[in-house]
This record gives structure tokens, C-alpha cells and sequence, in this order.
């Protein structure tokens, strides 16, 4: 997987750098069709604006957004909010197999069995 981290008006320590590429490696377990993941930090009026794009082949891109004081909690906020949506996204598209219908007990709806 290719991952791009930039910053934006503000300089990233290489420890948060690496910790960004590290989750994002980690993120396969949930889309193992993750391609590629653009993560891009922002420094604005005192918060730290993370934005995370995620490259899924075959289905639409994934973007999750955060902000916090600091890089490291807008890092570790995006990356969960990021996993919930692939998670999600993922389930979705696992939904649609066939499913075996439960049997409905009659007594229990207050209709007589005929």
C-alpha cells in the first residue's frame, strides 16, 4: 500500500509520521482492498486538522476528517473514524449473501396457526 503524509502550514514530527503509516497498514484487516492513503496535516488557529483519504480499488474513496490540540489525538481520531467506515462500508457489501428466514412462531404475533 502507498501512503503520501504531507502537512500544511506546519512541520510533523517523524514519530506521528510513522505512526500514521503504521495504523493505515493496519487498516487492510478491515478493506484488504486498499490501494493507496493520502494523509495530510493542518495547523489553523491552534488545532491540528488531519484529513485522510483512503484509495479502495473497485468502490469510492474514503475520507474522514478530524481536529484536535495536538497532531498525535487529530491522528488517533481520524484513523477511528476511518476504520469505522471501512468496517461499515465492508459489512454492507457482506449483507447482500442469502440469508435463512426464521421461522415466525404464530402464538408469539397473536395469530391463530392454520
Amino acid at each position: 500500500m502507498l501512503i503520501n503524509v504531507s502537512a500544511r502550514h506546519c512541520r510533523v514530527a517523524d514519530s506521528v509520521r510513522h505512526r500514521a503509516e503504521d495504523r493505515l497498514r493496519r487498516m487492510v484487516r478491515f478493506e484488504p482492498r486498499i490501494d493507496s492513503a493520502d494523509v495530510v496535516f493542518e495547523h489553523d488557529h491552534g488545532l491540528y486538522a488531519v484529513e485522510v483519504r483512503a484509495f479502495v480499488t473497485g468502490r469510492s474513496t474514503v475520507i474522514a476528517h478530524a481536529a484536535a490540540a495536538d497532531a498525535r489525538s487529530a491522528l488517533d481520531q481520524v484513523l477511528s473514524r476511518l476504520g469505522a467506515q471501512l468496517r461499515r462500508q465492508r459489512d454492507r457489501s457482506r449483507e447482500h449473501s442469502a440469508r435463512i428466514p426464521k421461522p415466525v412462531d404464530s402464538f408469539q404475533k397473536g395469530v391463530l396457526a392454520r
